[in-house]
């Protein structure tokens, strides 16, 4: 996780990523041979009911509500300009004030990561696990691709406020910068939140993930109900 416009962009990944655990853990859910089946035969997303639709959420909500939420309204509160890239002034924008305006990147963030699982679990189940895993390997590739704008253009690389940025960029520090970290400047305390929150989110999405892979209680309510139906 970085800033909000590229955080969006990361919490809809998740979502298709555990969107490919949920799809795969439907597919040996499924009564005899996935191949045997008329196509025509296999239940519709928008078939679900609602209590299923809710049992499915259940995992990339929590994912996204204990995880992916407080790491942005941390990341906004802190540092609200560079959470931005610079593209707004935080001080002009967030007009409710500095705490709902975090409150609201944060849920917005953490919103994310359900269009995300749903989309990906259309494309399972209309194309298979392959597709889907080929879509988000040229998403991942997207988001590096603007990581590497926003670091070489310095939205991601410098650590200041929106009006240092835009005035010649005198007063900004670079994130990667040995002096201010040992001076435990601004840049060092942004480093460390980083490597520690993202570090928290490849363990939370990797325990979901898992959960999703092997406990059946997040996919189906009564063993293969639905599917028989």
């Amino acid at each position: 996780m970085t800033t909000i416009p590229l955080n969006l962009l990361y919490s809809f990944f998740c979502g298709g990523c555990l969107a490919a655990c949920a799809g795969s853990r439907m597919e040996v859910a499924r009564p005899g041979p996935a191949k045997v089946r008329p196509r025509h035969r296999q239940p519709r997303l928008g078939a679900v009911p609602l209590a299923y639709w809710l049992r499915l959420l259940r995992a990339p909500l929590l994912f996204a509500a204990l995880a992916v939420v407080p790491a942005a309204v941390y990341l906004a509160a802190q540092f609200p300009d560079w959470s931005l890239m610079y593209l707004l002034d935080p001080q002009r924008s967030s007009g409710a004030g500095p705490l709902l305006w975090s409150l609201g990147a944060g849920l917005l963030t953490g919103a994310a990561v359900v269009p995300g699982f749903i989309l990906g679990l259309a494309v399972h189940q209309r194309y298979g696990g392959r597709p889907l895993w080929l879509a988000l390997f040229a998403l991942g590739l997207l988001y590096l691709a603007l990581s590497l704008w926003a670091l070489r253009a310095g939205r991601l690389s410098l650590v200041g406020t929106y009006a240092d940025f835009h005035a010649q960029r005198w007063l900004m520090r670079p994130l990667f910068s040995l002096a201010a970290w040992r001076l435990g400047d601004r840049p060092f305390a942004l480093f460390y939140d980083l490597v520690a929150i993202n570090l928290c989110q490849v363990t939370s999405i990797a325990l979901v993930a898992r959960a999703l892979l092997t406990k059946s209680e997040f996919i189906v309510d009564r063993p293969i109900s639905y599917w028989q139906s």
